[in-house]
């Protein structure tokens, strides 16, 4: 139990883009998969969890979207999205999605 709880007057939905972290980790980009218990898929993951810190971005992706992509040691290189959740990208030059730890727009 919580001794304070405060509405925030925001609602979140299953698919939309948020970024998330715990106490201890950056804030990275994610998708929320289910609203009870909060779940969210990060990017660069194939399954979803719980986070300390959910914010809306007030972006939203959709199939066949440019993007930007790279893992943490890679170049940011151009990509189109070919699934929401998990988010996967078909980087230029390739033939196959992959998951991706950063997409920007």
């Amino acid at each position: 139990l919580y001794s304070q709880v405060e509405h925030t007057g925001e609602a979140l939905v299953v698919n939309e883009r948020v970024r998330v972290r715990n106490d201890w980790d950056s804030w990275t980009g994610g998708t929320v998969t289910q609203l009870v218990p909060l779940r969210v898929m990060r990017d660069g993951k194939s399954d979803s969890g719980l986070y300390s810190q959910v914010e809306h971005t007030g972006e939203a992706l959709v199939v066949n979207e440019r993007v930007r992509v790279r893992n943490d040691w890679d170049s940011w290189t151009g990509g189109t999205v070919t699934q929401l959740v998990p988010l996967r990208v078909m980087r230029d030059g390739k033939s196959d999605s992959g998951l991706y730890s950063q997409v920007e727009h």
